[in-house]
């Protein structure tokens, strides 16, 4: 049922936020050194995209480290809406931007920032032209 659904995801955001405390915590005293010859390749093992240990690496790095917010504070809120939100620290205080990240959905965050525009409009399609290696994963644009 919903009500379900909704406990998880709480869930599912406090154990993301913790996830991403402990994988900034691992970065920055090279932890993984021993066990792994990189970084990145521990993250291969654990099959966690490099972009998305570095957003999360981020939102640590911005509300923890340089704006002195508890980790639990941050534990019921979306990684995704926080990271994208984290430009918000440089005119807010960080309790109005959390308090902001606790009822903003991350399409209104978008609309305030200008992001995405409100209302009905004709769409303008950008295309994009690119091939990508079935090996390794690389695009190049062609």
């Amino acid at each position: 049922n919903i009500f379900e659904f909704e406990r998880l995801c709480k869930d599912v955001r406090a154990k993301e936020i913790e996830l991403a405390w402990r994988l900034y915590c691992i970065r920055e005293t090279k932890s993984w050194d021993g066990r792994y010859s990189s970084f990145s390749e521990m993250l291969d093992s654990v099959q966690i995209r490099r972009d998305v240990a570095s957003r999360m690496c981020t939102v640590i790095e911005q509300y923890v480290i340089h704006k002195g917010v508890a980790v639990s504070q941050l534990s019921s809120l979306s990684v995704n809406w926080l990271y994208e939100g984290r430009k918000l620290l440089e005119t807010e205080k960080p309790e109005k931007v959390l308090a902001m990240a606790k009822t903003n959905t991350l399409q209104e965050l978008r609309l305030s920032q200008g992001e995405i525009t409100a209302g009905v409009h004709d769409h303008e399609w950008q295309e994009y032209h690119f091939r990508k290696c079935l090996k390794c994963k690389l695009t190049e644009g062609i």
